[in-house]
């Protein structure tokens, strides 16, 4: 009879075993999947940001401006440019111009 109770207590002990390992695995497996998505947003954050700076320092690459808002506008290279809404005009080094 102890026999049978020992036994059946250890048929019981190590079915619980199991099913509390698959528990913790799940757990974890879902937190870690959890976490590799949080890092993937933060990377994605990251390249986006690193992305605007590039195009914000590409704009700014050492070029000088004149800028011009008599309302009759410029002439740059022959070419005769009237202003924005305001009637000004601003003239990059690099060839760029802005009307505002």
């Amino acid at each position: 009879m102890k026999q049978l109770l020992l036994i059946s207590f250890f048929v019981l002990l190590a079915g619980c075993e199991d099913k509390y390992q698959k528990g913790y695995e799940t757990g974890f497996n879902d937190g870690v999947s959890v976490t590799e998505k949080k890092l993937k947003e933060i990377i994605d954050r990251q390249k986006e940001q690193l992305e605007r700076l590039e195009r914000r320092s590409n704009s700014y690459s050492g070029a000088y401006s004149t800028e011009v808002c008599d309302g009759g506008g410029v002439t740059v290279n022959g070419k005769h440019h009237s202003g924005g809404k305001t009637g000004c005009v601003r003239v990059y080094s690099d060839g760029r111009i802005e009307k505002y």
